[in-house]
């Protein structure tokens, strides 16, 4: 592709992250676009068509979770429906929100307090201190709720640019011979997930994975440490991929690189938590508690199967709006909690030993790279679709770490995760929209379990014995110079 061409494409991509994905309508503006066509008196114009794709993108139901948090923090009038303690999150917000929109400060008043609250001390927050970061700057610019979402998904935005930027290093080192068709890939990709790649801070851990990926490839371990630090203090989830790249610096016998990624990672960990939880003391602990005790998401497989079950026994499961989320529960849901338990953790335990071997038989570093790059994909995939809450934003983790694993893999790969995310922007927004997570119909269970089995599938084929180790023309030329020495792949 000539640079030229490549640089249309980088216009593209910012164009979509962006423009376009900011250019959605207001959060009164889209209420009442959707009042408007709730109610049936309209007519068609394209003035119409216009205000209801704009109100389609509207997504700020945790932007102004996040807004309601740093408020808090910095002494400022917040939503007080967010801002509540662990106990409070166990009510069911059907009841707390009494038919009012509880994402229009205008039509909740907010709380005033007399100081700063305390995080995980004065009120629960269900991520880690790391969110803060990303939470609070936008707050402190931003006039009301509009300003903060286009600040926040501005800053997400160009946290995705900056990964799809690491993630293009990595590619042209490598696979050159994929490298230039990444950024068109990605930019179908984040169009097929929607305007909730920039609603979520989930970019945050696009970032850390790729940049984590990219000094371990450049042998920059203090940077590799602090980007997954950062990672694992924003969202916590990245501490559990610790042993792939413990095992890529093990595979290749980099015990000194090791010890400093695994000390610097230590001590951003420590530089960001430490302060909040010297604040909060042992209330700390309820972040923890909060995960440990919520229910089946009604996108999990095992919430998925359950919907599915009212298809042969309509009584058979409820819903449950606790701990934040659309949840599902039935008297015979215990088995399938269990296993959303222990599945993501069995899953872990077979992509760490794949990676091992795929690791320790790579005949040099660009290999090695892409078994980890492997790793990382399929156990966050085993992560998302065996554990017991699946977001639709999680698939952020894989923009754009995973498009650049299915380049590699040619289009069987590709297609599968295009589907994958174009499905779950049918989830949701629209199948919530339409009313179909909150009913527990079984189409909308039909829907998840098919997205959640592609992205299974996708996994289960990065990880198939005959796999490429590098690029399709690199391990082309290496079978061709050193047919004895080059891996077989088997």
């Amino acid at each position: 592709m000539s640079p030229r061409r490549q640089a249309w494409w980088w216009s593209a991509w910012c164009f979509v992250v962006f423009g376009f994905f900011n250019s959605c309508a207001g959060h009164r503006d889209a209420q009442t676009t959707g009042d408007l066509l709730s109610s049936g008196a309209w007519t068609p114009s394209p003035g119409l068509a216009l205000s209801a794709l704009r109100a389609a993108g509207t997504d700020d139901g945790d932007i102004n979770r996040y807004l309601a948090y740093a408020n808090a923090v910095l002494g400022r009038p917040y939503q007080g429906y967010y801002v509540r303690p662990l106990e409070g999150w166990k009510v069911d917000a059907s009841v707390l929100a009494t038919g009012r929109d509880v994402n229009d400060p205008e039509a909740t008043p907010p709380v005033r307090p007399d100081a700063p609250l305390v995080p995980y001390r004065d009120f629960l927050v269900e991520y880690p201190p790391g969110f803060f970061l990303f939470a609070v700057p936008p707050a402190l610019v931003a006039l009301d709720l509009d300003g903060y979402r286009v600040l926040f998904s501005l800053g997400m935005a160009l946290l995705l640019t900056a990964a799809l930027a690491a993630c293009a290093r990595i590619a042209r080192q490598v696979a050159p011979e994929v490298a230039p068709s990444l950024v068109p890939w990605a930019t179908g990709m984040v169009l097929a997930l929607g305007t909730i790649a920039v609603r979520r801070y989930d970019a945050v851990v696009a970032l850390s994975l790729c940049a984590l990926a990219l000094f371990c490839l450049a042998r920059r371990p203090a940077l590799a440490g602090i980007a997954f630090g950062i990672g694992v203090a924003a969202k916590g989830l990245p501490l559990l991929l610790a042993p792939l790249p413990i095992l890529f610096w093990a595979s290749r016998r980099r015990w000194r690189e090791l010890w400093i990624a695994s000390l610097a990672a230590c001590l951003v960990g420590l530089l960001i938590g430490l302060p909040f939880a010297r604040a909060a003391g042992a209330q700390m602990l309820d972040l923890f508690a909060y995960h440990g005790q919520r229910p089946l998401q009604v996108e999990s497989t095992g919430g998925a199967l359950l919907i599915l079950g009212r298809w042969f026994a309509p009584s058979s499961a409820t819903l449950s709006q606790t701990y934040g989320s659309a949840n599902v529960v039935a008297g015979w849901d215990g088995p399938l909690r269990v296993a959303a338990g222990l599945l993501p953790f069995a899953a872990l335990a077979g992509v760490s030993a794949w990676s091992w071997w795929r690791m320790r038989q790579a005949a040099n570093d660009r290999a090695a790279a892409a078994a980890l790059l492997r790793g990382l994909c399929a156990a966050l995939v085993g992560l998302m679709a065996l554990g017991k809450v699946f977001s639709p934003q999680y698939l952020t983790w894989l923009l754009p770490l995973g498009v650049l694993v299915s380049l590699l893999d040619g289009r069987r790969a590709r297609v599968l995760l295009l589907i994958a995310f174009a499905l779950t922007q049918i989830i949701y927004p629209f199948a919530y929209r339409f009313g179909l997570a909150n009913a527990l119909h079984p189409a909308f269970g039909l829907l998840v379990l098919a997205r959640n089995g592609l992205l299974l599938a996708w996994a289960a084929w990065l990880l198939r014995p005959s796999a490429p180790t590098e690029g399709p023309a690199q391990s082309r030329r290496l079978q061709k110079v050193t047919p004895s020495t080059a891996p077989s792949g088997r």
